[in-house]
Formats: C-alpha cells, sequence, structure tokens
C-alpha cells in the first residue's frame, strides 16, 4: 500500500529490464482503472485481478499486457522506447495527493525516465485523469495524458456563469465550475501535459460533453496546448462505439488513430516535441585515462546549453564542466566533452540540458570503469566441446589478446582481437584441446578479465 486510498498495483517491466543498471531509464504509464475495479463496487475488498478480469476491463492496458498483445518496444524516430506500465487499484475516494504518492514512489524505486511520463486511464480512471490535473505540481510532472471516456463530478463540470451563479448539469448536478477551472487553467499555462481526450459517439453515460468542454476551454485560454478532442464517430467507424469501446479501440497498438499513430507513439512523440533538446543519442568511453563523452541532438529549440555532470554513486552528480549549445536547429548537432580528471573505479556521467529560461531536462545515465572495464563478457558454452564463443558488450573499443592457459599456468591457445564496435563475438576453436579445466584471460587497456574454463 502506496497510498491511504489505494491498495496496491500491476506493474509491467520491459524485457531484459535490470533495476540495479541506472543507465537505461525507461518511460513510464500509469493506468488508472475503472468504477468496475473499485472496492467499493466489489464488497469494499481490493483485488488486484479485478484490473485484469473486472466488469471494465475489455481490453485496457493490463489486459492487454497480460494476454501479451503489448508491444515490448515502440520506435520513433530512428529511437527505440519500452514502456514501464503501473496500475495501482484504488478506491473511489483517490485523488491527486494519492497519485502524487504513486509517482513518487515509482521515481524513487524503478529506472524510469523522468522526461517520458504518462497518465492514461479509462470510464472513471478518464475522470480521475482530470482531477489529477488540478494540482499544478503534479500535473506538470507528466508528458502527457490520455482521459478515456472519462467525465467529470460535481465543481469539475463546466459552468459559464460559475463560480458566481451555479450552473444546474446534466443529471441535476450543481456545479460552480471552480474545479474545472483549476483544470484548464493547470493546462492552459503549463502548455504541458499534452492532452489527448478520446470519447465514443454512442457512449450512454454521455461524458463526451465534459471531455469536449475541457479540450475547448484550454485551447481557449492558450491555443499553443494543443490540446486534442478525438471522438469515435460512425462513418468512418463501422459500427456505433459505446463506453466500453471507446478504450478497447484506443489502447489498441495495431489502430493508428491519433495523427497517424497508435496511443503509446502519440505520447512518446508529445514528450519529444516538449523537450528543449531532442537527444538522439549519448555515450561514454575511456581513451588513455580519460573519458570522451560524445552527443547528438537531433532539434534544439531555444537551447542554452549543456552541463556535463559527474558522480561516483549514480545518485549524487556534480558539475565538471560546460558545452554551449546550437540554441536552435533542426539537423543533427554533434558534441563532445573530456574529462581529463576521472575517478578511480566507477564514474557516472549525465548531461542536464539546459533552455535559455533556465528550465532543464536530464539525459540518461553513462558509467565507466577505469579500474577494471565497462565491459560485459559473455563466455559459452561452459562446459565446451569444440568452439568456444567469446561476446564483448561495451563502448570501450581497442585491442585486446585473449589467452587459454591449463591449471599450471602453461598456454595453450591465444590470440589477438581488435574490437571496433559496441557489440563483439569471436570463436575460438577448442576441438585439439584436451578435456580439463583452463583459465580464459583477456587483457587490454583497463581490461582485466579471468573466467574458468572446463573442456569437455
Amino acid at each position: 500500500t502506496i497510498s491511504p486510498n489505494c491498495g496496491g498495483y500491476y506493474e509491467f517491466l520491459p524485457p531484459g529490464y535490470n533495476s540495479s543498471d541506472k543507465t537505461k531509464l525507461y518511460p513510464l504509464i500509469i493506468n488508472l482503472h475503472g468504477v468496475g475495479e473499485q472496492p467499493e463496487n466489489n464488497g469494499g475488498t481490493y483485488n488486484l485481478n479485478l484490473i485484469i478480469t473486472g466488469p471494465d476491463w475489455y481490453w485496457a492496458l493490463p489486459h492487454l499486457i497480460s494476454n501479451d498483445r503489448f508491444p515490448t518496444s515502440f520506435t520513433v524516430g530512428s529511437t527505440s522506447y519500452s514502456f514501464i506500465v503501473m496500475a495501482p487499484q484504488c478506491s473511489y475516494f483517490a485523488g491527486p495527493a494519492d497519485l502524487k504518492n504513486y509517482l513518487d514512489y515509482f521515481i524513487a524505486n524503478y529506472n524510469i525516465d523522468p522526461d517520458r511520463v504518462f497518465l492514461a486511464g479509462y470510464s472513471h480512471g478518464g475522470t480521475r485523469t482530470w482531477t489529477a490535473m488540478s494540482d499544478f505540481n503534479l500535473a506538470a510532472r507528466f508528458k502527457a495524458i490520455a482521459p478515456l471516456a472519462g467525465g467529470a463530478e460535481n465543481n469539475y463540470r463546466y459552468c459559464p456563469t460559475g463560480p458566481t451563479v451555479p450552473c444546474v448539469t446534466s443529471g441535476g448536478i450543481i456545479s460552480t465550475g471552480e474545479d474545472f477551472n483549476k483544470v484548464v487553467s493547470t493546462l492552459a499555462t503549463l502548455g504541458a501535459p499534452k492532452v489527448l481526450a478520446v470519447q465514443g459517439n454512442n457512449d450512454p453515460n454521455n461524458n463526451f460533453v465534459y471531455n469536449d468542454d475541457y479540450v475547448r476551454e484550454i485551447n481557449k485560454v492558450n491555443a499553443a496546448a494543443g490540446a486534442v478532442y478525438f471522438l469515435y464517430q460512425k462513418p468512418p467507424e463501422p459500427d456505433n462505439t459505446g463506453h466500453e469501446g471507446t478504450w478497447n479501440k484506443a489502447y489498441n497498438p495495431i489502430r493508428n488513430d491519433f495523427s497517424g499513430t497508435n496511443l503509446y507513439k502519440w505520447m512518446l512523440n508529445s514528450a519529444n516535441l516538449l523537450l528543449p533538446v531532442t537527444l538522439s543519442s549519448f555515450e561514454a568511453r575511456s581513451v588513455s585515462k580519460e573519458v570522451l563523452l560524445t552527443w547528438s541532438t537531433a532539434s534544439e529549440s531555444n537551447s542554452s546549453h549543456f552541463s556535463v555532470e559527474r558522480s561516483s554513486n549514480g545518485k549524487d552528480f556534480n558539475e565538471i564542466g560546460r558545452v554551449n549549445s546550437n540554441g536552435n536547429s533542426s539537423t543533427a548537432k554533434n558534441y563532445s566533452f573530456t574529462d581529463k580528471a576521472p575517478l578511480s573505479g566507477n564514474s557516472y556521467y549525465r548531461l542536464k540540458m539546459v533552455d535559455r529560461d533556465a528550465s532543464f531536462e536530464y539525459s540518461g545515465i553513462k558509467k565507466i570503469n577505469l579500474n577494471g572495464s565497462d565491459l560485459e563478457f559473455t563466455v559459452g558454452p561452459n562446459p565446451v566441446a569444440n568452439d568456444a564463443r567469446i561476446k564483448i558488450s561495451g563502448m570501450q573499443r581497442g585491442s585486446m589478446q585473449i589467452s587459454i592457459t591449463d591449471l599450471m599456468g602453461r598456454t595453450v591457445k591465444t590470440l589477438t582481437i581488435a574490437k571496433t564496435t559496441n557489440e563483439f563475438s569471436q570463436s575460438i576453436s577448442l576441438s585439439a584441446v584436451a578435456a580439463g579445466q583452463y583459465i580464459l584471460s583477456i587483457r587490454g587497456e583497463n581490461i582485466n578479465y579471468t573466467q574458468r574454463l572446463i573442456k569437455r
């Protein structure tokens, strides 16, 4: 339990996710469920399985994942992204404070890219998505939101005469529009997160009126906010789209309904639009006891400079240098920085990309070890019958010597290789070597790798 009004969460972690590898960060989607999955509608009992099997689950995101219908990666431009998805189960009373607690917990405990955090909710979860945007500081942490078939409650309903003269909305609900205006003001002022409100033309709840109200008023205050209202309707849909049908279509990764992309690529594109710098690459490698950092940008908008930061533990960073940026560019730009006095042992590097208005974003983190190697070695099969294959992964390149010795120290095999790419593999024939135990060693600049090898 992370927050008082919520009782746990499902997590989806991409294949290959390694919690200890802080250099690899992932975009995050927080999914908010509908009324049918709330404990109030199920005897007051929290039951996470309802998020997958409850009455409103019909092809919602958690159900897609549990049925292997959610891709493990999405490519935008030349970059491939894999999502972390979190689906908390919350009560009717959950509000912005509960969502903030969850977001704080996820950021602290998972390898999440804080520049690519998204919120999506269906039915009552769509309503909660709008509600969360009344908290300015919370809203500022999301790059895009997608309320799907969401509605509005009480003072979150539009009232053109409020708050002085309350309005009677559908169902006889009286609204001053006070909270509605908070949401509009927050999203219009920030210009972010980007908004995609989706509704079906045949939704019996008729909630689409309130989604349309939100989008219209946000864009009226700030046209640059570019909030989008998307209505599934007939035609061109083959049939009318009801309440559940809205998220059945919107969550579907094989549909390209939103500016020619699916929901997930739309989110990633929205985040990239909001970044002052679109970083296309960032690499670190050791060169003659120094560390060379190189990076490239695909685009820049009002960019001021790059602050190069270093850490010994991957958490506490200090600036060690600055590189001026091009400012505004729609073409690829290349940069470099050399750390001439790197730390002994592990060094972690990141870029702080600073805009002219002093706003900033962080890059991912790169790790270098100058006492040993920042490379990863894989040797297999082990035991080996005939051929052993050595795989070397990592940024460091150069000449390396591979040797195999018996337990008496006598050399039985040796060769020199040149690693010129990030991924390198080499096959070594051991068919003429007698069965027994051997020591495989790899030596090079800052490299001292040893492994026991068994020949069958």
